[in-house]
């Protein structure tokens, strides 16, 4: 526990270092007024800043791993970014704990709740089967070496680059074959929870209904999806958080000639978005409408450099490790270099997501991965008949509703001129077909099945809310609702809790037993049959680990930095 508080602190530290130097440099382009700054809320600082962090580590991770010497200059470089701005940060902070200090008891009460729910990322196993299927094993290769030419070519979901893997590298602690701490997504559940408790508070202050159960309902989807993932390294649910701010954001900012400082949050997250899940890539719709603002104001050049500068690094790693601008679309077949992956087995890793996601039944009556696209095959209809009974009834109740509720809403927005809403409304329901006809499993799109049904249900409430005035009852409700997660979730599982080994480093301790396999010049690790392993695991196993290896893969040079590339059987 103590070492996860840590790991909060630094990432809350740097992340408000960055963020508030990065908008400084920016200010004399953005606007005049040079105190503007130390007026944009803290999180919204922390997530620029952290969003800064993941540019500079993807940057360097094309030439340098992303280890303990990279640690230690960004804590020197912030070190002395903290003293040059000192005078803002302590501000910035004072004014917070001001903030906190007039919050009535109970809502102090329920965001002691929350930190004491993520710390239970100490002793909660990690609940998603990908960190141990890939996302770890990823991290330890972007943590001992550079970005690695063909690394993809090793096994295919290696080529599955996102930035919260090199972040997750860079904040990983004690990260050997036995113990190994995910600490970003813990904490910015505690970020996120905190901003909708304090957009709860404001909207009872205010009396304005429809921000109160929107927010209220985005805690309850989250949290209660978020719990079992706290200690993951889910790409899912960490979108899920970016997209959450992006539309908040879009809000209050967007169209705000003078918020710049929030606009150019807003297309660096954005960007963040899109680099973390490429399942959000149709987010950007919702940043065309800002353009002609942008122009006119003469800030759209600034805007459209920050968020090219955090996808730069992002599609340069694609390159490297796969061959291809974004994988796995074959499509975008316009690089030639030795280590690409060959194109059929990019099609076939393609098609392994799509028709993961859209098999009814999961996996279990499914022999060989080979065989899961063979529900592409199926007609439209044929698929739906299968697929759609199969589905839970929680999750048909989120897609009828988004479904329906949200053209509806779009219409009545229209009638009443509220554009922005029509552009957040039209934004999430486009963004939602696009998952249905790419890979239309829950997961993959928890922002925006969040924030479409929860917008719907507030809206449709609002006409009980003007005679029902939400009341500060609310917060002791909630309290127990986030304390008792950890109890009614059942995918929430924990491990034996040892001694006092609780308080400095989680007790789920896990190495993953490996056999040999030889390759063309090299030897891969490959994961035994014994439990945990279930014969896919690599989990954090010594690098080079594969769960399905390949003859065909040979090394590029004398060293794995140097790169992997497919040869043919007879050469």
């Amino acid at each position: 526990m103590l070492l996860f508080i840590v790991a909060w602190l630094f990432i809350g530290w740097l992340s408000l270092v960055l963020g508030v130097s990065a908008l400084k440099a920016l200010g004399p382009i953005l606007t005049s007024e040079k105190e503007k700054v130390k007026a944009i809320q803290l999180d919204y600082l922390i997530l620029f800043g952290f969003t800064i962090t993941i540019f500079l580590c993807s940057l360097i991770s094309l030439l340098s791993p992303i280890n303990g010497w990279i640690n230690l200059i960004f804590i020197g470089v912030g070190l002395g970014l903290h003293y040059q701005n000192r005078t803002d940060i302590g501000l910035i902070l004072k004014k917070n704990r001001k903030a906190f200090s007039a919050y009535p008891s109970m809502l102090k009460i329920v965001m002691g709740i929350v930190c004491i729910v993520a710390l239970f990322a100490a002793f909660i196993e990690i609940g998603e089967t990908d960190t141990w299927f890939y996302h770890s094993e990823s991290v330890r290769w972007i943590k001992e070496f550079p970005a690695v030419p063909g690394l993809g070519n090793i096994h295919g979901r290696f080529a599955f680059n996102s930035n919260y893997f090199v972040a997750t590298a860079f904040y990983a602690l004690l990260f050997t074959e036995e113990y190994v701490i995910f600490p970003i997504f813990s904490f910015f559940f505690i970020v996120l929870n905190i901003r909708l408790l304090d957009n709860i508070y404001q909207s009872i202050q205010t009396n304005k209904g429809v921000a109160f159960v929107l927010s209220t309902l985005l805690i309850i989807f989250f949290d209660f999806h978020a719990i079992d993932l706290i200690s993951s390294t889910s790409t899912d649910i960490i979108t899920c958080v970016v997209l959450f701010y992006v539309f908040f954001l879009f809000y209050e900012a967007a169209f705000k000639d003078d918020r710049p400082f929030e606009q150019v949050i807003l297309w660096g997250l954005v960007a963040l978005a899109v680099t973390f899940k490429l399942s959000s890539l149709l987010i950007v719709f919702l940043l065309l409408f800002t353009i002609p603002a942008a122009i006119k104001s003469r800030r759209f050049g600034v805007f459209l450099g920050v968020a090219i500068l955090v996808g730069a690094p992002f599609i340069a790693r694609n390159i490297i490790i796969s061959g291809y601008l974004l994988y796995p679309f074959p499509s975008l077949d316009v690089i030639s270099v030795d280590w690409k992956i060959p194109i059929e087995e990019v099609q076939l890793e393609k098609d392994l997501v799509e028709g993961w996601a859209k098999q009814p039944y999961g996996s279990d009556g499914i022999d060989k991965f080979e065989d899961i696209p063979k529900i592409l095959e199926l007609p439209f209809g044929e698929w739906m008949k299968v697929w759609l009974p199969a589905q839970s009834k929680k999750w048909l109740v989120f897609m009828v509703i988004n479904l329906i509720g949200l053209p509806l809403l779009g219409l009545w927005t229209i009638l009443r001129k509220e554009y922005k809403n029509v552009i957040l409304l039209a934004t999430i329901f486009i963004n939602l077909l696009f998952w249905f006809d790419q890979a239309p499993q829950p997961r993959f799109a928890y922002g925006f099945l969040f924030f479409g049904v929860a917008l719907v249900l507030a809206y449709a409430s609002s006409f009980v809310l003007k005679y029902f005035h939400p009341k500060q009852l609310i917060f002791p409700i909630l309290g127990l609702f986030i304390a008792g997660l950890v109890l009614i979730r059942p995918e929430t599982k924990f491990t034996e809790i040892k001694g006092l080994s609780l308080l400095v480093y989680p007790s789920y301790i896990t190495k993953i037993e490996t056999e040999t396999f030889e390759a063309q010049n090299f030897t891969m690790l490959v994961p035994s049959a014994a439990p945990p392993a279930s014969t896919y695991w690599c989990f954090n196993a010594p690098v080079p680990c594969t769960p399905l290896p390949k003859e065909t893969v040979q090394m590029r040079g004398k060293t794995f930095r140097q790169g992997f590339r497919v040869v043919a059987r007879n050469e």
